[in-house]
């Protein structure tokens, strides 16, 4: 049986703002979402949309949905907008118990009856019963696309009303932990994606309209054969030099975006991964085309080949994702950070993401969640995935 620990929400809500104005930074753990270094008592987590706290000496996770002014305080500290499923039930107030009243004075004895005359008329049909009023329709100004997994779909739908325009929003589980791997599942056109950094040489995905990794400055070009020759020269990413990639890599992000369309796959600098330098490294070795490598080592003498010479990059972002939704005329992205998909607005990714580049597969085939669902009522979690195929084809 587990242990339950209840807090009251009024002691929660003191711990919580205590917490938050104590410490300037929240550490987050990058594989299970856990808030670690918020104070010295307890972690918090993510799981299901639902905040959970957890005392640092053991113990069970607390279910903070019942503390609604915590989780408010929490959202608003990180940034998110994690919105229980479920509400929580009320608690039930105490009734008083009754107080006893007197005896009451025995009843009359009953008059008899007369007995009723019988009714000449004969008995009316009866009236046949209402038709039911159909349910109010949840009007959705969310766009997705044809080409779009029905499996997606149906998880988009369901998580609609908490889809924002304005914040990142973690929506549903990928069932699995890889960003290319869920861009790939996402779309039912996309054949291969390959990995995020290689992404950005892949045809496959399409024309490639935008990229941070093309036009480089010569002294940026100069840093970045310098480093890679340092990586290489010990054998190969080791940890060493994971934040001068970082900061470099980071230098090199645009901020003039283009406008995005559905089914966009977009690569992602993501300044909290942990494979900055393996994705530097790795696409500047290998070529998805099977050209010669960006830098080569003739004669033990390290020689840039003419493409980065001439300011031509190849991709150095280590997350990537697919616009998956058009939400108030606002691009959404999703993407998978460990197992975990996030519906971010693309001016507004979480954790201080920023596009890297984009490539478009071609017509993207909108349609409305209204018509998909036919009133978006009939999508629920038992709608089947040839069904919503049906009303997205019709």
């Amino acid at each position: 049986m587990k242990k339950v620990i209840r807090l009251n929400e009024s002691d929660l809500y003191k711990l919580v703002n205590t917490i938050i104005n104590e410490n300037d930074e929240l550490f987050e753990d990058s594989a299970e979402q856990i808030y670690t270094n918020i104070d010295k008592k307890y972690d918090y987590k993510i799981e299901n949309n639902t905040w959970y706290a957890k005392q640092k000496l053991g113990g069970d996770w607390i279910d903070l949905t019942g503390y609604p002014k915590a989780i408010e305080l929490l959202n608003s500290k990180t940034g998110l907008n994690v919105v229980p499923d479920v509400e929580p039930n009320p608690k039930p107030k105490p009734e008083p118990n009754p107080k006893p009243k007197p005896n009451p004075k025995p009843n009359p004895k009953p008059k008899p009856e007369p007995n009723p005359k019988p009714n000449p008329k004969p008995n009316p049909k009866p009236k046949p019963n209402p038709k039911p009023k159909p349910n109010p329709i949840h009007k959705s100004d969310t766009i997705v696309s044809k080409t779009t997994n029905p499996n997606f779909i149906k998880k988009i739908a369901l998580k609609d009303s908490v889809i924002s325009s304005q914040k990142p929003t973690p929506v549903f589980k990928a069932g699995q932990p890889e960003c290319a791997q869920f861009v790939h599942d996402f779309d039912t056109n996309i054949t291969a994606v390959g990995n995020a950094w290689m992404a950005h040489n892949n045809d496959q995905l399409g024309n490639r309209i935008y990229t941070s990794f093309r036009g480089i400055s010569p002294d940026k070009v100069n840093q970045i054969v310098q480093l890679w020759t340092k990586i290489d020269k010990l054998g190969g990413p080791s940890g060493k030099y994971i934040n001068d990639v970082r900061n470099l890599v980071g230098s090199l992000i645009k901020s003039n975006t283009p406008k995005l369309q559905l089914n966009d796959v977009v690569g992602l600098y993501y300044p909290k991964s942990d494979n900055h330098e393996k994705a530097f490294y790795a696409g500047g070795k290998n070529d998805i085309l099977g050209n010669k490598p960006y830098i080569q080592k003739i004669n033990g003498k390290y020689v840039p080949g003419n493409s980065i010479k001439s300011g031509n990059g190849w991709g150095m972002n280590t997350h990537v994702g697919i616009v998956g939704a058009i939400k108030n005329g606002v691009p959404i992205i999703f993407h998978n950070i460990h197992g975990q998909v996030y519906a971010d607005p693309y001016n507004n990714l979480i954790n201080g993401c920023r596009i890297a580049w984009v490539r478009r597969p071609g017509d993207a085939s909108p349609i409305s969640l209204n018509k998909v669902s036919q009133g978006y009522g009939s999508i629920s979690e038992n709608t089947t995935n040839s069904e919503l195929k049906k009303k997205t084809i019709s």
